[in-house]
This record gives C-alpha cells, structure tokens and sequence, in this order.
C-alpha cells in the first residue's frame, strides 16, 4: 500500500509538471531567483520600471532586476508560483539592460542584446511554443527593444528590423495577414525603427527620420487615419512627432473631451516621458512635473482623490 501511494504522488507530480514546463535551473540560458532572500530595495539609483497586472519589476542603474506583486504565472521569475510577492526580491544579480511586462508574462534585454522571458508564454515568446517558464529564459539575440502587451510581443532586433508574435486577430502583427504566430513574423518597413509600443492589439512605431506608423485594432480611431477600420499592415500617421492623441477618449485619456480622437492631436509640446496605461495616460514634462488624464479607478493617478472620478483633460499632480 505504501509503495503503491508513492507511485501515485510521483504520477500525479510529474502530470501537474507536465502543464507547467520548467527550465534547467543551471542552464546558461536561464536566469531568476539570485537572491529571493534579499528584499533590501536600495533607492536613488533606479534607471527603469515596468508594471504588469498587479506586479511591478524595477530595473536599478547597476543592472540588477527587482520585482514585487503577483507571481501565480511565474512572471517575476522566482521559480516557485508565489502568490503574492509583497517585498520587492532580487530577481537578476547584474547585466539588464532593459525591461518589459504584461498582464502574466516579462522580458528582458541583456548588456549583450539577448532577449529572455518568463511567465505565460500563450505564443507571446516567439520561440515557436507555447511553454511556461518560471524563470527568465533566453529566447533569442539580436534584441535592441521589446514591448508586451496582452496578445503580442514586439521586438526592434540590433539592425532596426521589426518582428512580432502572438495573436492576430486584428492584424497587430503588421504582416499583411490575420494569421496568430508563436514564431517571430516579420512587419514590412522602408526605414529602420527606432522604437515600438503595443497597445490594446494593436501596434505603433517610430522610424529612424521620426515617422510614426501603425497597424492593428483601429475600432477607436487609435491609429489615426481619420476612420475606425483595422489593418494588418503598416499605415503612416505622422511625421516630426513629438507626442500624439489618438483613440477612445471615453475616460479622457487622450486629454480631451469625450468621444473619440481620428485624427492626432497635439496635447503638449514639452514632453519628456509619456506613459498610457488602461483607460488612463501620464506624462512627465521638461520641468520635471508629472501630469495626468483619464480613468481614476483606484486611485492610480496618486493625485490624493478617493472619488474615481474621470478626468478629461491633463492636470498637474501635486500630492
């Protein structure tokens, strides 16, 4: 009896692994978990942030990844599933350059432009599979930026190609088709690019002489063509651009007021960072001072404000 129990819990062990692949923890080609013990965030020195669906992961100046939040899908690379991840843990000693998240899955480039991920794959890794992993796995080379976002990964390689994966439905691939992709697909350009954000399935883009391009879901006007039709390829929207507005401004988020955007729309002229999340954007001007519209549910735009109100139009946060 006893043995026959063994045998049942070494089955039925080996099926819940099954599910859930885990990578060689000593591979070369795995990171995560270096110090899970280490929750001494230091501060002054944080060069970037990413947040993900309730999780953040916080990049310092010397290279080494920190994460706190949700982990139920392993997208802060700890290797065990933690639920709920309140102190912020060392996840990579040394050598992120930059860093990205979704809703259950985060990539990183490396100092040496490799590109590796962790978290739920759902065709969003590029490596021709579906696998889970719990750790920070490498995927590829040749990686100069990557964007996530809840049905695609995009990625800029070092020669200023464009390459995505994940789902297409709306044509947030940007390669002529309709077709979804756990494999990177390439996205026609005339010009090298420089930078790329994922949206709500859809895709911008910026080339090397400052256009901005876009493909994908264009139900709210997001891609700003004057109409509300996809397009799974590559439309022109602006060039000289500094920052633009367009889409579903019915929480305000384009700092207008309600109905939707187009067309682009000029909001500031001095901007220094902007930031758009679920229904709502940010931004950080030149003289330092942080600003925001749109959803306040939750209380996410810090202003200090319990209502949940909605804001449709930029105003300085102070609190």
């Amino acid at each position: 009896m006893k043995k026959y129990l063994i045998s049942l819990l070494v089955i039925v062990f080996s099926i819940i692994l099954s599910g859930c692949p885990i990578v060689d923890p000593n591979s070369s080609n795995n990171l995560g978990g270096e110090d899970e013990n280490n929750n001494d965030l230091p501060t002054g020195n944080v060069k970037s942030i990413a947040v993900g669906d309730e999780y953040s992961l916080v990049l310092l100046e010397d290279g080494s990844l920190w994460g706190f939040g949700f982990n139920t899908s392993g997208q802060l690379g700890l290797r065990d599933l933690i639920n709920n991840q309140l102190e912020a843990t060392k996840i990579v000693d040394s050598g992120v350059l930059k860093v990205a998240a979704s809703d259950r899955y985060s990539m990183i480039i490396k100092d040496d432009n490799t590109l590796w991920a962790t978290g739920d794959n759902d065709k969003r890794f590029g490596n021709g599979n579906e696998d889970d992993y719990r750790i920070f796995t490498k995927i590829r080379d040749d990686v100069e930026a990557v964007s996530c976002s809840f049905s695609h990964t995009s990625i800029i390689t070092t020669s200023g190609d464009l390459l995505t994966c994940g789902y297409n439905t709306e044509g947030q691939l940007g390669d002529s088709t309709n077709t979804h992709s756990s494999s990177w697909v390439n996205v026609t350009t005339t010009k090298d690019v420089i930078s790329v954000s994922n949206g709500d399935n859809f895709t911008i883009f910026l080339t090397s002489d400052n256009d901005l391009y876009g493909f994908g879901n264009n139900g709210s006007g997001q891609l700003g063509q004057d109409n509300i039709t996809d397009t799974n390829h590559p439309v022109f929207i602006k060039s000289n651009v500094e920052s633009i507005s367009a889409g579903d401004s019915s929480y305000g988020q384009s700092g207008s007021s309600t109905g939707y955007n187009k067309l682009p729309k000029l909001i500031f002229s001095d901007i220094k960072i902007i930031s758009a999340g679920d229904r709502y954007s940010m931004i950080i001007k030149n003289d330092n001072t942080l600003w925001a519209a749109g959803s306040d549910s939750n209380h996410k735009q810090g202003d200090g404000d319990n209502s949940n109100s909605a804001h449709y139009s930029f105003y300085q946060v102070t609190n």
